[in-house]
């Protein structure tokens, strides 16, 4: 298919009322149960993955920080005077 001067080709993406399949859809609360049970048997055992994860699960995520210092030093920003006069900066 050669493509047409003026016409656009858009696709309307997926159907209304279509989804993807869930997580849900596949495995039952029973397997669900087996699932959590292994990996907090594997967390109990030492598996560093699995004690990440449950952790995770039970706590969120630890946050990140990032050191935004140089050298353990304040950053110092430099205004010129004009500028931080034009702009209400005193």
């Amino acid at each position: 298919m050669k493509f047409q001067k003026g016409h656009v080709n858009i696709s309307p993406g997926r159907p209304k009322g279509s989804t993807r399949p869930k997580f849900s859809d596949y495995v039952s609360d029973e397997d669900m149960d087996l699932i959590i049970k292994k990996a907090v048997s594997m967390a109990k055992a030492g598996n560093e993955a699995m004690i990440k994860f449950c952790a995770e699960q039970r706590y969120g995520k630890a946050p990140q920080q990032l050191d935004m210092t140089s050298g353990g030093q304040a950053i110092q920003f430099v205004v010129a005077h004009e500028i931080a006069n034009k702009n209400g900066i005193t």
